[in-house]
Order: structure tokens, then C-alpha cells, then sequence
């Protein structure tokens, strides 16, 4: 091999790592530019108001039916 063989192989590979260095800084922008948009997308909802539900009370005696036995406890003051 020459070294004008030499010279154009080495700049072959100049260029192909060139080319394949811009491929990855390219796809990592994009995929930081992936990332930014979603973590921006779940910030934004997890802004929006949640909706809160409230444990339910707990009922009073009286509020409860107790079953046709007893009923009439409920009447005796018991519960």
C-alpha cells in the first residue's frame, strides 16, 4: 500500500466517524428532547386538581339497620 492509499483510507474512516458520531449526538438529542417532553407532560397532570375522595362516615347507630333481630335492641338503648 502507497501512502496516498493510506491517506484516503484514513480519511474514509475520518468520515465515517464524523458521520457516525453526528448520528449518535442526533439521536441523543432527540432522545433528551423525548424525555423533557414527557417528564413536562406528567408535571402538567400532576398539577391539574386531583380528585379527592373522602372516606365515607361512619353512620350512628341509629343510622344503621340492624336485621330484623335486631331491631329491638335498637329500642332497649343497647345501641
Amino acid at each position: 500500500m502507497s501512502t496516498n492509499d493510506n491517506k484516503e483510507l484514513q480519511t474514509e474512516l475520518e468520515i465515517t466517524g464524523g458521520i457516525i458520531t453526528f448520528a449518535i449526538i442526533i439521536i441523543g438529542v432527540i432522545t433528551l428532547v423525548t424525555i423533557c417532553a414527557h417528564l413536562e407532560k406528567k408535571k402538567k397532570f400532576s398539577q391539574q386538581p386531583k380528585i379527592r375522595t373522602r372516606p365515607l362516615p361512619i353512620a350512628n347507630s341509629d343510622q344503621l339497620y340492624l336485621g330484623p333481630n335486631l331491631g329491638n335492641l335498637k329500642q332497649t338503648g343497647i345501641f
